[in-house]
């Protein structure tokens, strides 16, 4: 807003693996609507779509990439898990016994599969609303969580959970003493994410340009850069949903 000079709202569209996000935004239509969203809106939605009212690969023209995601699985305190090599010896002695929760999309699809490539029984807990799902993991009734650093943060900071090990291909300033899955020995469950902007079809490859290139001076903003690592920079992942920025029509 303010390299612009123009009012710049943030409208929140959570629900449905972005989906809901995405119908708003392909409905607007308008030329002065931008999304800001998960990357995997247009790798994995229509993957675990198979109707949806749109094409995302016709109808998202990326433009830049926003933030990072530091992926991480956490055990519940009432466990004994430290490390993945814990988590696979734990289950595999007690077949069925431990239940898992994650934030819907990546996060559930990469462990799911990390289950299935160990041949790991363990209990999926699907939940409307995750931050249930972390007071379940606090409390102890479910065992294992598979979710953004950030949205475990009160967990992790209340002793109530620990982290097992991140997802990422490389250690995290925001929990560096936890190693990745690939340092752990399990490669497999190695996945990086990020949020990004994108514009609508037929967008003029001269104004995504012009954008990308505003959206790069802002991100490299100090005071920004301060701000982001200060909150962990993937608060918005919680919510797994989209934002439509609205401006005047872009020119």
């Amino acid at each position: 807003a303010e390299r612009w000079a123009i009012p710049v709202v943030v409208d929140n569209r959570p629900g449905g693996d972005s989906v809901v996000g995405l119908q708003a935004f392909v409905a607007s239509s308008d030329e002065h609507t931008l999304l800001f969203a998960p990357t995997g809106s247009v790798t994995l939605v229509p993957l675990q779509h198979e109707r949806l009212a749109f094409d995302p690969n016709e109808e998202l023209v990326p433009i830049a990439a926003g933030t990072k995601v530091t992926l991480a699985i956490a055990a519940t305190k009432t466990v004994e898990i430290s490390s993945l090599a814990d988590l696979v010896a734990v289950v595999r002695a007690q077949p069925g016994k431990y239940r898992w929760a994650a934030v819907p999309g990546l996060p559930e699809l990469i462990f799911s599969a990390f289950l299935t490539m160990e041949k790991l029984q363990m209990t999926h807990v699907a939940y409307r609303d995750i931050p249930n799902a972390l007071r379940d993991l606090g409390a102890g009734r479910i065992h294992i969580m598979v979710a953004s650093v950030a949205t475990m943060s009160p967990q992790l900071q209340a002793g109530t959970t620990r982290l097992v090990a991140l997802t990422n291909s490389e250690r995290s300033a925001i929990a560096p003493h936890v190693p990745t899955a690939i340092e752990s020995g399990y490669p497999g469950l190695t996945v990086d994410t990020q949020w990004g902007f994108f514009g609508w079809r037929g967008m003029p490859d001269a104004l995504r340009t012009r954008i990308a290139d505003d959206i790069r001076h802002a991100t490299s903003d100090a005071t920004l850069v301060a701000r982001l690592a200060v909150q962990q920079a993937q608060k918005a992942a919680a919510k797994r949903g989209a934002f439509l920025h609205r401006l005047p029509k872009f020119s």
